[in-house]
């Protein structure tokens, strides 16, 4: 048993030494910036990986799959780190801090038209709105709200308090406003019921934690205090295109902070006295591969 186990771990240490060796000799840490450093490095790990297996040819048939598996599900990922694919990154954080596609702007125009009309929301002491919009970017949004309302910021990307204040909007109305640089789980500089209505558009997919956001979102609101969300959503058509999309890019997309998650019935449990929301299907085929896994959409309101 002894000399068994003497075995096992010698075995084990030398798979682990030289595959500490093959790591340390790649460019993944560096960068990778054509196909042909990517085809070397996948050219290392192969090597090694064929010189660690068993000579069992049933065990060395199935790992061979597995690898094969592994690396196919590994391409996103790979091609990310190249910067020829970086603008893949680009395009989707400006997709969730934007939302200009045609659809969504119909869509923004029906969620906020009450805003500028006859509303029922709850005001501050100055019978005021008091507006929070999470993740706000440049403020691409602001053009819905009335000029005299309280506007309240949140980013967790660096760089847009800057963007924000070269808002033309904000200049040219002389709005009032602040910024927050925090995410939407962390919202300990707003009061409690401070808030008469919130726009989370695209947010809760880049939480880590969207019960707790849920929960500060609720914390902030006014009594009968509405968020209005759009967020794209799980495809609930399993095996239609929008499925295997979602379920091919979902690791790269996860890469750059964004999670597909059924949002709706997060909505729905987080205790709000009356949730509304449609589905939808935004039309991004014009758009690189990975923003296809992003065209099922959720959108609607909840009130506190």
């Amino acid at each position: 048993m002894i000399s068994v186990g003497y075995i096992l771990c010698f075995k084990m240490s030398s798979v682990i030494m030289s595959g500490l060796t093959t790591i340390t000799t790649i460019t993944l840490f560096d960068g990778w910036e054509n196909l042909y450093n990517i085809a070397e490095d996948i050219g290392k790990l192969g090597c090694w990986f064929h010189h660690s297996l068993p000579e069992n040819r049933a065990v060395k048939a199935l790992c061979y799959c597995f690898g094969g598996v592994v690396l196919l599900r590994s391409i996103p990922f790979i091609l990310r780190r190249t910067s020829f694919f970086s603008y893949f990154d680009n395009e989707i954080l400006f997709f969730h801090r934007s939302n200009n596609q045609v659809e969504l702007i119909e869509i923004k125009k029906q969620l906020l038209k009450e805003l500028k009309g006859d509303n029922r929301l709850p005001k501050n002491e100055d019978d005021k709105l008091v507006i929070l919009e999470l993740n706000i970017g440049s403020g691409t949004n602001i053009s819905y709200y009335p000029k005299d309302a309280i506007i309240i910021g949140t980013d967790f990307l660096e760089g847009n308090r800057e963007k924000l204040e070269q808002n033309i909007l904000l200049k040219h109305d002389e709005r009032e406003y602040s910024y927050i640089e925090t995410n939407a789980e962390a919202l300990e500089g707003i009061p409690d019921e401070a808030v008469s209505c919130i726009l989370c558009f695209h947010t809760l997919c880049s939480c880590r934690n969207s019960v707790r956001a849920l929960q500060e979102i609720k914390r902030v609101l006014m009594p009968y205090g509405k968020v209005y969300f759009i967020e794209h959503t799980r495809e609930p058509v399993k095996f239609s295109a929008s499925w295997f999309w979602q379920l091919n890019f979902a690791p790269s997309l996860f890469l750059v902070g964004c999670c597909i998650k059924g949002v709706e019935f997060q909505i729905d449990k987080s205790g709000f006295q009356r949730v509304s929301y449609e589905r939808c299907h935004i039309d991004l085929y014009r758009q690189s591969r990975p923003m296809h896994a992003l065209m099922p959409h959720v959108y609607g309101f909840a009130v506190k």
